[in-house]
């Protein structure tokens, strides 16, 4: 398989055992790091969401407030 790391190509088939362990976890890696700026994103849509559905029930006097920054 070819990959590519600090902008060359390199097959995997000539990393010995260790270069293959490596690889393997920087892949991991990266793959994680992926699924997690996916949660992040997600989790401040969310916030965001329960934000305005909060604001939405608060007393008018608490908006008021809000808005002249009292």
């Amino acid at each position: 398989m070819i990959f590519n790391f600090d902008k060359k190509e390199y097959e995997s088939d000539k990393l010995d055992d260790q270069g293959k362990l490596y690889l393997q976890q920087l892949q991991n890696l990266v793959s994680k790091k992926q699924n997690l700026m996916i949660e992040f994103n997600n989790i401040e849509v969310l916030q965001k969401h329960y934000s305005d559905l909060l604001n939405e029930k608060l007393p008018e006097e608490k908006k008021e407030e809000q808005k002249t920054g009292a």
